[in-house]
């Protein structure tokens, strides 16, 4: 039996059972509850109720406490508070995005500083009296002479180099009908370099002032009173005026130098057989069947189109070498895979 003392309290004492051999068929739920009374062998009486005794004020306090607790816990929100951890939330989230960025912004100054002191570190050492040009070299000419080039550029001595602009200058210097193409390089500290491509007379158009030189894509050279070892055009379209005035002009007409294109396969192909200085004029009236004149040799040749040079050049020679010192007209305007008719050599009577 349970007894009562002052302080409210009781001791409980629990007589084990000791079990019958009648007892022994137990189900598993009286074991399971056996084993835990066993475990609990002392009893909060604060948290018991028993009939005949009142629990001390101070347990009714805690449980209505933890009641009210959990009431409170259980209770929603308010919207106001949800707003506060939604911000707060936010803030968490921003907190490390912010300061990536104020990094970020860091480094771009920081590099961006750097660049510019760079750059303006190069600009004030490239204008100083170090790059003053003090030589100019021009290559690659053979008509032209190093003062005439150097005039058409423009370019002065003791100027920085990094003030001259090169494309200007070489348009400058391509002004000049000799000059095909030009470049320009800067050698420091204080050389620079034209290297140039000549235009190369390759054949004459005789008009009443003297002798236009003409290259192989037809642009007008020079005018002249001197008469080179070239072959003469004959038959152009190209007006006199045009031609005098050259420096405008620049050029044949689109037709003539067409042809011009056409009978350079005639002029490399005697050229290269050695035949060139035997071949005084070239007529391009019908570029189908253009004619050649032999002066020396008193010939004329009617070459037909310009369709296997080589070949037809090499008849020609046949027909200079057994025929020389006979005037007369060879015949090479036959088709070269048919040779219908084939190429032969008329003597003048």
């Amino acid at each position: 039996m349970a007894k009562k003392t002052n302080d409210e309290t009781i001791d409980l004492l629990y007589i084990k059972e000791v079990p019958n051999d009648k007892n022994k068929k137990k189900t598993k739920k009286n074991k399971k509850s056996t084993k835990e009374s066993k475990r609990n062998d002392i009893i909060n009486l604060d948290e018991e109720l028993i009939i005949g005794l009142t629990p001390k004020p101070e347990l009714q306090k805690t449980k209505k406490e933890g009641k009210n607790n959990k009431k409170q816990e259980n209770r929603p929100k308010s919207k106001s508070s949800q707003k506060n951890i939604k911000e707060n939330r936010t803030n968490e989230k921003l907190k490390p995005k912010q300061s990536k960025r104020s990094k970020i912004r860091k480094i771009f100054l920081k590099w961006t500083s750097i660049f510019v002191l760079v750059v303006g570190v190069i600009i004030l050492f490239m204008i100083s009296p170090i790059f003053d040009i003090k030589q100019i070299n021009v290559e690659g000419i053979s008509k032209l002479s190093s003062d005439e080039v150097i005039s058409y550029a423009q370019v002065q001595l003791y100027t920085n180099m990094f003030k001259m602009q090169k494309q200007e200058t070489i348009k400058k210097i391509q002004e000049n009908s000799y000059v095909e193409s030009a470049s320009i390089t800067r050698e420091l500290p204080n050389t620079i370099k034209i290297s140039i491509k000549e235009r190369v007379p390759q054949y004459i158009i005789e008009i009443a002032n003297g002798n236009a030189y003409i290259d192989s894509k037809g642009y007008i050279l020079e005018i002249s009173q001197e008469k080179l070892p070239l072959p003469i055009i004959l038959g152009y379209k190209t007006s006199v005026e045009s031609i005098i005035d050259f420096q405008n002009t620049k050029k044949l007409s689109d037709e003539d130098c067409t042809k011009i294109e056409k009978i350079n396969e005639v002029y490399e192909a005697a050229k290269n057989n050695g035949i060139l200085t035997y071949i005084t004029s070239i007529d391009i009236t019908n570029i189908d069947d253009i004619i050649l004149n032999l002066d020396s040799e008193q010939k004329v040749a009617y070459f037909g189109d310009c369709s296997n040079a080589n070949l037809r050049i090499l008849y020609l020679k046949k027909m200079i070498e057994e025929d020389s010192g006979h005037a007369g007209e060879a015949y090479i305007n036959g088709n070269m895979h048919t040779l219908k008719p084939k190429p032969y050599f008329r003597e003048k009577i």
